[in-house]
Formats: C-alpha cells, sequence, structure tokens
C-alpha cells in the first residue's frame, strides 16, 4: 500500500460533517447556498452531499436547475444499523 498518496476521505468526511451541521442549523438550503457559504471546492461539497443522500441523512429535490437540500424525516435502516 502507497502512502505518498493523500486520502480524498479525511476530508470528505469533514466536508460531509460540515453540510450536515450546516443544514441543521439553518433548515431547508440549497446546493447553490452551501457551496457559496462553506470555505470547500464545490466539487467536494458536492461529493460530500453524495455521501449524505446514499447514508439517508439528507435527501435533495431537484426544482428546476436548482436542488434543494433537507434532513430526512427518518434515517433509513442502513443508518440506524450502522449506529448500533
Amino acid at each position: 500500500m502507497r502512502t505518498d498518496v493523500s486520502s480524498l476521505m479525511t476530508p470528505l468526511g469533514i466536508v460531509s460533517g460540515e453540510v450536515l451541521l450546516f443544514i441543521e442549523k439553518n433548515g431547508t438550503t440549497t446546493l447553490r447556498n452551501l457551496i457559496h457559504e462553506l470555505p470547500w471546492p464545490a466539487t467536494l461539497i458536492v461529493m460530500g452531499v453524495g455521501v449524505l443522500i446514499r447514508n439517508g441523512l439528507v435527501q435533495g429535490v431537484q426544482h428546476d436547475l436548482e436542488v434543494t437540500l433537507e434532513l430526512t424525516s427518518q434515517p433509513s435502516e442502513a443508518v440506524l444499523a450502522g449506529l448500533t
């Protein structure tokens, strides 16, 4: 295993956590607003949002050209299983 290659996992985890905290604090927001407000590259924010959607913590709804992000009302069974 090469150790000289930087890992994307740590920054992605940090960004995912910041996105989740932002949505918990501010409520429903747009992807565009997240990219504007958070101090991370847009590509990393989009990947972080993808992680949260995949884990069932956030849902995204497309409205024309905008994506609205909000917390899910109930965490998915996969998330709950991972917490026990």
